[in-house]
């Protein structure tokens, strides 16, 4: 006899990816995309069990009918339960160390390039701050503070149980070079599923000394057994500078200038009509404002497109992601192109392999950001507004 229904949430919404079995037997199968499925009772009287990822299992007797519809309850309190410790998984409650956990849905609510900024004010006791306001800058995590005056003091990074260095700044940032690129930004958060972070002593047992400063465990999305399902997400945003600095109009810093000749005993240089300068300071009226030469409105917008499915033996996630983020001084953008492949496949029963296939492609155009006369910033608090933004021949000042 030949079962079928639909399964749903608690919503109403459609469950794919449902396994569906007859208990006591190896007849089995999975609910589609619309969360019906189909499958071949071997007992009139037998008994069909519902399973997934996230919901209470559930067993209802057959009694001789050919449909059941199924409402699978949320069972959210276990899989907050879950932590990624080390190479393994624990239950919160028989850790003995200091974990704090990141979930994707977290991950998602905030637009940003790096998964490390999705860590800002979400862990207590971690200190997280911006070392590079360009698109695609440095992030500066500290889990215990600052423990060395020569060596480093970041967290040791872990991707899919693989430690990823991040580099500190090269010495040539410190003295106005543009800044160094994050090397964490070529991970597209959207592929992450949780985001740990092991904040006390007990991860040196597992890391060594390279876990000193603390670590961050990212595991990324894995498939699920189940209908293909395709997902495309997109968002676009803007940036702005609110409110800029109030600075003195070309007329105001000439005749500024003139004071300070007069006070050092020197003829007055602007507006002197024998002099080199001898247009009237009144002339020159507001001047140029550098600060709204500088700044642009920053466009900031971001395409993601994911595969998931797979059988019970064979599971896969396939993404690709484009972010192209505008900085709010000209000039100033950050490009990534991302794609990532994972295959875990259940080769015989106590043999599993798995792959982790990542591409990404950064394009960082940064501008240097330190110093009065290496940052456009800088620059543009401190030139004359008198100056034009072209001479006469139409070259920039």
């Amino acid at each position: 006899m030949d079962v079928s229904g639909k399964v749903t949430d608690q919503t109403g919404k459609a469950l794919p990816g449902v396994t569906v079995k007859i208990k006591g037997s190896t007849v089995a199968t999975f609910t589609n995309t619309e969360g019906t499925y189909s499958i071949r009772a071997t007992d009139d009287d037998g008994t069909t069990v519902f399973s997934s990822i996230g919901f209470t299992t559930q067993e209802i007797a057959i009694n001789k009918r050919k449909r059941i519809d199924v409402i699978l309850q949320e069972e959210v309190s276990k899989l907050n339960e879950i932590v990624v410790v080390g190479y393994g998984t624990q239950k919160r409650k028989d850790l003995t160390g200091s974990v704090s956990s990141i979930g994707a849905k977290d991950i998602k609510l905030q637009p940003i390039n790096s998964f490390n900024q999705a860590l800002q004010g979400k862990v207590a006791g971690v200190q997280i701050t911006q070392a590079s306001n360009a698109p695609g800058g440095g992030i500066t995590i500290r889990v215990r503070g600052t423990g060395s005056i020569s060596g480093s003091n970041d967290p040791l990074y872990v991707v899919d149980g693989y430690p990823l260095a991040n580099p500190a700044a090269p010495t040539g940032a410190a003295n106005g070079g543009a800044p160094y690129a994050n090397p964490l930004s070529t991970i597209n958060p959207n592929d992450i599923e949780s985001i740990e972070v092991l904040k006390d002593a007990s991860a040196t047992a597992i890391y060594g000394s390279r876990g000193a400063n603390g670590v961050v465990i990212v595991t990324t999305r894995r498939g699920k057994a189940g209908q293909t399902a395709v997902d495309f997400e997109t968002y676009t945003g803007t940036q702005r500078v609110t409110k800029m600095l109030e600075l003195g109009k070309a007329m105001d810093h000439l005749n500024l200038k003139n004071e300070q000749l007069a006070n050092l005993g020197f003829a007055s240089r602007f507006g002197n009509p024998t002099g080199p300068y001898p247009k009237p300071v009144a002339a020159y009226g507001d001047g140029t404002n550098w600060q709204h030469e500088i700044f642009r409105d920053a466009i900031m917008q971001n395409y993601q497109v994911s595969i998931t499915g797979g059988t019970e033996k064979t599971r896969y996630p396939v993404s690709a992601n484009y972010l192209d983020q505008d900085g709010i001084v000209i000039e100033n953008n950050f490009k990534r192109y991302a794609t990532r492949f994972n295959l875990d496949a259940q080769l015989f029963e106590n043999i599993k392999i798995g792959s982790n296939v990542t591409i990404a492609r950064t394009l960082n155009k940064g501008v240097n950001e330190t110093g009065a006369s290496y940052s456009p910033v800088g620059a543009a608090v401190s030139i004359s507004p008198a100056s034009p933004v072209y001479d006469a021949n139409g070259a920039g000042s």
